[in-house]
């Protein structure tokens, strides 16, 4: 598994290899920084119009807020095999997602404007896997080549395995 202190992956074999490792950009966090920046803003309004210094306590929940969401895209980290996506994330508690290549249904870009602006964009894995259905890389650098790279890969991991893809409705 990826490490987050030692930057270490230990594939499960020796034919599996990182092809890409990576996380979001902090951008995703905007609307956070946002919000807490305006909400501290207004409290420290409010401490220079009343004086009340216990009134600066509340300047506690924006800076958690700043700092918890900081924290988490900081501890979310996407490895990328020949074989596998790999997501690990947590601050707390550390829960590991694992999508095999070959479950990979179909691969989708998005690219919101404010992402865009800053070339990144939001890649999400339609997959046959019941837990995790929809995976999606948020924020990542360089989106139209590693969406491009996962997509060659699904069909040469499905090609290897014999794997096609049926839809039952």
């Amino acid at each position: 598994m990826y490490n987050l202190s030692t930057g270490v992956f230990s594939a499960r074999n020796t034919t599996e290899q990182i092809v890409w490792s990576g996380s979001s950009t902090q951008l995703t966090n905007f609307k956070h920084y946002f919000t807490s920046g305006l909400l501290a803003f207004f409290i420290l309004m409010y401490f220079s119009l009343t004086g009340t210094v216990y009134v600066l306590f509340a300047l506690l929940v924006p800076l958690f807020v700043v700092v918890w969401s900081t924290l988490s895209i900081k501890y979310t980290v996407y490895v990328l095999t020949n074989e596998r996506i790999v997501k690990q994330h947590g601050i707390l508690d550390r829960h590991i997602y694992e999508i095999e290549l070959y479950r990979v249904k179909d691969v989708h870009l998005h690219k919101p404007f404010f992402l865009r602006i800053f070339r990144f964009g939001n890649i999400q894995l339609i997959t046959s896997q019941k837990s995790t259905e929809n995976f999606i890389l948020p924020g990542i650098k360089d989106s139209n080549a590693l969406r491009e790279q996962i997509r060659k890969m699904v069909e040469e991991r499905r090609l290897e395995r014999g794997v096609r893809e049926f839809d039952t409705n």
